[in-house]
This record gives C-alpha cells, structure tokens and sequence, in this order.
C-alpha cells in the first residue's frame, strides 16, 4: 500500500489562539457522496472525520474528510484514500476548506482499507482502517 499513509499521528491537543472560532461545516458525507450511500464506519478525531459509505444499489463505497471545529472553513492539507484489496488505489489530496474527497469506485465483493487527515496548526487529525474489511456485497 505505498500510496497510503504509513503513519497517522493523531494529535490530541494543539496550541492555537484563544481567537480561533469553530465553524459549522455546512457539508455532510452523505451529501458530498450523493445520493444512495450510507455510513458503514467513521474515523474520527479533534478536527476532521473520515467517513466510509456504501451505495448498494451501485456497488460503490465512496469516503471523505469531513473537517470540523477550528479547523472547518479554514484552507489546510486535506485528504482522503481508498484502496481495493488487489486492485484500485484512489487518493484526494490538496488544501482544502470544509473536506477533501469523494474517492468512490466499485468494490462489491472487495474488501477495503480507507483513511484520510487534516492538517490544522502544528498537527495532524484524522484517522485510518488499515484491516481488509467492508467486503461489500
């Protein structure tokens, strides 16, 4: 899995001005998916969390960064992964300002690994499943 995060360093805490404001990020997974998915699993820490869906009726799983509290509304490294066991690799990666993603292919009878993190300040927040589980279909 070369492309994929090799180490996810969760910060549980970050010096940041006491004038920083969370904002409300006004996007949903479900919404940047669009329409048909539904959450399997979520990955979550202090400024962004990676959801995982699955469309049924299409075969697809489809994953994004959500960013959250001071970190949403703010433009910062923001990125998604999804991987295939023993086929398709996708990553989205760039500064972004609410999420990053969707990454989305077929993956009926596949299983997968996915993952995703926000830089915010001096640290790094998301979280990753890095099991071959969610063999769809």
């Amino acid at each position: 899995m070369g492309a994929a995060l090799t180490t996810m360093a969760v910060v549980s805490a970050v010096s940041m001005s006491s004038s920083a404001s969370a904002a409300t990020n006004p996007y949903t997974a479900a919404g940047v998916c669009g329409s048909g998915y539904s959450t399997i699993e979520t990955k979550s820490s202090t400024y962004a969390t990676v959801y995982l869906m699955w469309n049924g009726s299409n075969g697809h799983n489809c994953v994004v960064t959500l960013k959250s509290g001071a970190a949403a509304g703010s433009s910062t490294r923001t990125a998604v992964w999804l991987e295939a066991r023993g086929g398709a690799f996708q990553k989205d990666d760039a500064n972004y300002t609410w999420y990053a993603g969707p990454v989305r292919f077929y993956a009926a009878g596949t299983c997968v690994m996915f993952g995703g993190y926000t830089k915010y300040g001096s640290g790094v927040y998301g979280g990753e499943d890095l099991s071959w589980d969610h063999c769809g279909g």
